[in-house]
């Protein structure tokens, strides 16, 4: 008889410890969820670095992502210029590209033509963030390209 009960204290302390693991899993769990919820959803204020990644394709040549330093990348709330140094120089005759992530890489930019290779170069990109309580809701952009040939610029 004390076998028995010897072995049912065990196995009932062993319930017990696995439901208390089992709650502690589950309140870590929660835990880091709420902590995770507040990096999903980054809340700017005006004058805050929104940071930016660019990447390249030059001819076949793709790069991987870099982080831009602070000075080239956009201030939220401020309307500014800034100009991005290329990492590549462009060859004549080939065709360039960038693409930007802002925020995380929560907003992407597709690839931009620089260069197509022939006569056709990006003169002006401007980026407009759509903001709202802080956070960045959409990232649009538009283009202005100018062509030129052996280096004077072809009228618009």
């Amino acid at each position: 008889v004390s076998t028995q009960s010897t072995g049912t204290l065990v196995s009932h302390l062993s319930m017990r410890s696995l439901k208390f693991r089992m709650s502690l899993t589950s309140q870590i769990f929660w835990v880091a969820l709420f902590l995770s919820s507040f990096s999903l959803v980054q809340s700017y204020v005006v004058g805050d670095v929104v940071r930016c990644s660019q990447r390249s394709v030059a001819g076949q040549m793709r790069q991987n992502w870099h982080d831009l330093q602070a000075h080239f990348c956009p201030y939220f709330g401020y309307k500014r210029k800034v100009n991005v140094q290329l990492r590549d120089a462009i060859a004549e005759g080939e065709p360039y590209r960038v693409s930007f992530s802002f925020g995380e890489a929560r907003h992407l930019i597709p690839w931009i033509t620089v260069s197509d290779g022939n006569t056709t170069y990006l003169s002006h990109l401007e980026i407009i963030f759509h903001h709202k309580d802080g956070k960045i809701m959409k990232v649009k952009y538009h283009t202005e390209c100018k062509s030129y040939i052996s280096g004077n610029l072809v009228s618009d």
